[in-house]
């Protein structure tokens, strides 16, 4: 099912579908985690959501299954520990979700509505929108005008928070970031990916293609490279590497989620 930003847009009777679909032939202790979708919704939606989900998946024969609605600094400390423990060593975190942008490191975590899908909408509306989002004139879009759009953007959300002794690289988590890494490397600079971002923001389609740019993001491809290093910029770290984890690996090892479950050693 399409929806811009995720389950919580769908009808109850699409939330439905989509549900039976995902869980048949399946058994066994179930937790749904909403994320910045549900967050953004009035309490009495989000109430509505939670009666009406907790519902369907006693319909589907669970019947110990947990709905829960996580504050958006939960999961950025949930993040952060999957990072920290897929790495092995400390590390700063950033995921970008379709509503909402987690940021953590060592003792504090935060998030800010500034997520793709939110930020796309704004300036898709915009007069930055043929700058980051004209696929069939390349010469209409500009990098430096697209990030300038995008970065004024975020600041209106307030300054992202770092320690004294932060930690030098920065993890990126989610789908936006799995694009940068497939077509960067699984570690890169701020330096590398502005120079990317200028170069392929000029491309047309057939240019991108050769790079290996799936046809369904040609549109987006430029706004996501401008829309990573504002962000990246905004948090002062220069240094990007890739982790093969999320906040879902560490959410499965929480009692409060799944008590009985436990991680490995």
């Amino acid at each position: 099912m399409n929806a811009p930003t995720g389950l919580a847009d769908l009808s109850p009777t699409e939330q439905e579908a989509v549900l039976r679909h995902s869980l048949s032939g399946k058994a066994g202790q179930l937790a749904l985690l909403g994320t910045g979708g549900f967050r953004r919704q009035s309490p009495e939606n989000q109430k509505r959501h939670r009666d009406h989900l907790s519902a369907v998946f006693l319909k589907l024969g669970y019947d110990e299954a947990t709905v829960t609605i996580l504050s958006g600094e939960e999961e950025a400390r949930l993040a952060y520990e999957a990072a920290r423990d897929a790495l092995g060593r400390e590390v700063a975190i950033l995921e970008a979700g379709g509503a909402t942008v987690q940021f953590a490191s060592g003792s504090f975590s935060l998030s800010r509505p500034v997520g793709v899908n939110t930020v796309l909408a704004g300036i898709a509306r915009g007069p930055a929108g043929a700058s980051c989002y004209d696929a069939s004139v390349p010469g209409k879009r500009s990098f430096s005008a697209c990030k300038e759009a995008i970065a004024s953007a975020l600041q209106s959300s307030g300054q992202w928070q770092r320690e004294t002794n932060a930690p030098t690289e920065l993890a990126l988590l989610g789908q936006s970031a799995r694009g940068l890494f497939s077509l960067l490397g699984t570690q890169f600079d701020l330096k590398t990916l502005q120079t990317q971002g200028e170069t392929i923001c000029r491309l047309g389609p057939e240019e991108l293609q050769k790079r290996g740019v799936e046809e369904r993001f040609w549109r987006r491809t430029c706004f996501l490279l401008s829309y990573a290093t504002a962000l990246i910029e905004s948090t002062g770290y220069e240094r990007l590497i890739q982790v093969e984890t999320n906040w879902r690996d560490r959410a499965a090892t929480q009692g409060k989620f799944f008590p009985n479950c436990k991680k490995l050693d």
